[in-house]
């Protein structure tokens, strides 16, 4: 199924004819956190204190995750946007008890996510678009640099149809880390503006809504879920790849500060099912990780040059 999203990705981008213009209007109600006529830049900072193991009582940690990435359209043609991206992500798990976790072997684990981004609008008409993305990115510890272990490919497909004015309809498969033994999933949705109103549906990984109280000023709420696969190496060999999963429930606001500048501010809850779990290698099942919920707090910088 990766092999496929591959060739999905670059035959639809190097037979695409190009003719009208890549309809503004369209992309952002696609996605308002997003200007397709700009560099875009983010870095976010979310941290989740005090988690705790259903099944451990003696596992308790601390959650960090920092992620940025920068973004770069491209309008190749009337039809056609092309967008390269570059992604860095860290997780790094501080913990205050241990009790012999297979997951690490001093008192905190770092797992990284390097990876690149290449995606695309196509416009077929003034109503329909077809958008494609592929991830390449190396997911591990890296413990020993950079192996091909550590590759993935990841993607999705999806179909917009501008429905009515202010509503579009979504649907197509992805690809990701985020179910646990089920890469490949549809992906089905809608966008919506209704007076001060945004409605973004994406099932099953992400819900929100947002309240625009001013041209600087917004208040969200919504449900989101991700997750990655990482490989996870030391010294003594004992090897193993994880899976971890984030399920946000939360709300927050975004501010303009400057015209090319926006914070972001979130609070709520993660839910702890599959937090992790340990896939392969000797420790499976040692360290499978059912979590309490827990609170967290997230803070987002954007910026846009252009």
């Amino acid at each position: 199924m990766k092999n496929c999203t591959a060739i999905l990705f670059l035959t639809f981008l190097l037979t695409a004819t190009l003719h009208a213009q890549p309809r503004q209007q369209f992309l952002e109600l696609y996605d308002p956190l997003f200007d397709s006529q700009a560099l875009n830049f983010n870095v976010q900072y979310m941290l989740a204190p005090e988690l705790e193991s259903k099944n451990n009582t003696n596992l308790e940690f601390d959650q960090h995750v920092l992620d940025a990435d920068i973004k770069l359209p491209i309008k190749v043609s009337e039809r056609l946007l092309l967008i390269l991206s570059g992604e860095y992500g860290m997780r790094f798990y501080e913990y205050s008890e241990t009790a012999g976790s297979a997951f690490l072997e001093d008192d905190a684990e770092e797992l990284h996510r390097i990876s690149v981004t290449p995606s695309f609008f196509y416009f077929f008409n003034r109503n329909t678009a077809f958008m494609g993305e592929m991830t390449v990115g190396s997911y591990s510890n890296l413990d020993g640099g950079i192996k091909s272990d550590d590759l993935q490919v990841l993607g999705k497909a999806l179909l917009i149809h501008h429905w009515r004015t202010n509503v579009q309809l979504v649907g197509g498969i992805g690809v990701t880390e985020t179910f646990d033994n089920q890469e490949a999933h549809p992906l089905l949705g809608f966008r919506a503006f209704y007076r001060n109103w945004h409605f973004v549906l994406t099932a099953p990984l992400e819900a929100r809504a947002t309240y625009n109280l001013s041209d600087r000023l917004s208040l969200y709420g919504g449900i989101w879920l991700s997750g990655s696969q990482y490989a996870v190496r030391s010294d003594s060999g004992n090897d193993f790849d994880i899976q971890v999963r984030d399920t946000r429930i939360g709300a927050g606001m975004d501010l303009w500060i400057l015209p090319d500048l926006r914070v972001s501010v979130e609070g709520g809850v993660l839910t702890g099912n599959d937090g992790f779990k340990i896939k392969s290698g000797p420790a499976v099942g040692e360290t499978d990780g059912d979590l309490d919920d827990a609170g967290y707090v997230r803070f987002r910088l954007s910026s846009f040059l252009g």
